[in-house]
């Protein structure tokens, strides 16, 4: 029984959210609530954190990076940078609306975060 589980547990061709950066698996973390506060403070210690590969926020309104930017300035953390990657890790705003169909988001947005994401946290 074991030699059936061995053999026809190996899942090594799914990504599971998982990117490959110099030969390291990195994770996919998606957040949501990075403009309030315990969001702002998940967002600031999930950007130390060296297995992930991206951090994608998802925020209602409008210039959502600019605004989760702020949130993090107004609670004495590091603002993101303006180019697309940030100073700890690759953190990705982007615009949702989490009582809509698929979050609002288009069918490309959806197949790519349902492709890479490892891990949700939701605190929106």
């Amino acid at each position: 029984m074991l030699g059936l589980v061995n053999q026809f547990s190996v899942f090594s061709n799914l990504s599971n959210g998982l990117r490959y950066e110099n030969g390291t698996r990195r994770k996919v973390v998606l957040l949501t609530g990075a403009t309030g506060t315990l969001g702002t403070h998940i967002l600031h210690l999930l950007r130390s954190d060296d297995t992930l590969a991206q951090v994608i926020c998802l925020v209602r309104g409008k210039s959502v990076r600019q605004r989760v930017s702020n949130a993090l300035t107004s609670r004495q953390k590091e603002p993101l940078r303006s180019e697309a990657r940030d100073i700890y890790r690759s953190v990705v705003c982007v615009k949702a609306s989490l009582g809509e169909k698929n979050l609002g988001l288009s069918s490309q947005d959806t197949l790519y975060l349902s492709q890479n994401v490892s891990t949700i946290i939701h605190v929106g």
